[in-house]
């Protein structure tokens, strides 16, 4: 049986605050890795949008944090979320952020389990590492016909559906909606791919199924300055399309400048947005293409604009030169 830790925290306590000290860890760490001196100020929520402060070669940046999708801050999801986030710091986990990726939810059965797996996988990460935590899924495989041979693919291998065509004997059809997110190493998806074909040539008759047993590969990485372990996941678990992107951006952009033009001139020296985004690699983010339409008024005296996903950050515009991130 699981042991449930205290889990008394109202779902919406700190999910700003949450997502503005995983973006402060994440810039200040790209700013280091820039050559720059950078350490935290804290965080302070006014309205809408959440302001990280971080103190850049002596001069204060202020950056609003901005999610494009509906941070799991309430209901079930949050409570999944908080759970989880309370067993991993009870676990002595440290600073680690799970990235959950679009469509899947965090397991409700197994708990403990789940906090092993991701506590082990961070344990084995240099601090500012990312890595993945690999959870166990099978992938639902029919044969329909004895003719052609072709494979009809759903879910997280559909990318790669031509790589069983003329491999497999008869039509098939291969439910792979338990896969969120595939490993980035790309000869364990070949290897996957190649043990799927022998479980479908293994099956000799029309209208038979059989099971492949696979792995969901969440991002895991380890933050120094973050305080305490970090779950981002959508309440719905979607990702949001081009167009709501593209809206979420422009109304974000407006209330960030509001909210930072509201901050003391001395705490917003500079000026910075980070966009949380959730996507299953930074190869399939739309914010690029998104800002593209957006009025380059909203996003004028910023010194930066990065993309915050899967554990690695974009920079989508700057640094402005002369700013105060500029590289020494």
């Amino acid at each position: 049986m699981d042991n449930d830790p205290q889990t008394d925290e109202p779902a919406m306590t700190g999910a700003s605050t949450r997502l503005a000290a995983l973006a402060s860890a994440m810039v200040m760490r790209w700013l280091t890795e820039r050559g720059l001196a950078a350490s935290g100020g804290g965080t302070t929520v006014g309205g809408p949008v959440p302001l990280a402060r971080l103190t850049v070669e002596g001069r204060m940046l202020c950056l609003a944090v901005l999610p494009l999708f509906e941070d799991a801050a309430e209901g079930e999801p949050g409570r999944r979320r908080v759970d989880l986030e309370h067993r991993l710091s009870a676990a002595g986990a440290g600073a680690v952020t799970l990235w959950v990726p679009p469509g899947a939810t965090i397991p409700d059965e197994e708990r403990d389990a789940t906090c092993e797996r991701v506590t082990a996988a961070a344990a084995a990460l240099a601090p500012g590492a990312r890595g993945e935590v690999m959870f166990p899924v099978e992938l639902e495989l029919r044969k329909n016909s004895d003719e052609g041979r072709y494979m009809s693919v759903v879910g997280g291998l559909s990318p790669h559906w031509a790589r069983f065509t003329d491999r497999v004997f008869g039509f098939y059809q291969l439910d792979s909606s338990a896969i969120h997110r595939l490993p980035e190493d790309a000869d364990k998806v070949t290897q996957l791919i190649d043990f799927t074909v022998l479980v479908a040539n293994g099956i000799r008759k029309a209208g038979q199924r059989a099971a492949v047993k696979a792995e969901d590969a969440w991002t895991v990485q380890k933050l120094e300055g973050l305080g305490g372990p970090a779950v981002v996941a959508a309440a719905d678990g979607g990702t949001a399309d081009g167009t709501t992107v593209r809206r979420t951006l422009r109304a974000g952009l407006s209330a960030a400048r509001e909210a930072m033009e509201a901050q003391p001139a001395a705490e917003r020296e500079g000026r910075a947005v980070a966009f949380v985004g959730m996507y299953r690699s930074m190869e399939e983010e739309s914010a690029s293409a998104a800002l593209r339409g957006v009025d380059p008024e909203l996003f004028a005296g910023l010194d930066f604009a990065c993309l915050l996903a899967d554990g690695q950050l974009k920079l989508l515009l700057g640094p402005r030169p002369g700013s105060i991130v500029a590289e020494k």
